[in-house]
């Protein structure tokens, strides 16, 4: 799921980047570095 479909599935379909700072303040996100992040153009982002 992008930052965008989270946003819009919310509620607030504008809140793209309030959605990406969520998630990067999920402490489990530090611990367990499982996803890579899918930039709209479909090329690979940064890895946490």
């Amino acid at each position: 799921m992008t930052y965008k479909e989270l946003a819009e599935k919310s509620g607030f379909p504008k809140a793209i980047r309030a959605s990406g700072t969520a998630i990067g303040k999920n402490n489990v996100s530090w611990l367990i570095p499982c996803h890579r992040i899918v930039r709209s153009d479909g090329r690979i982002g940064h890895y946490r």
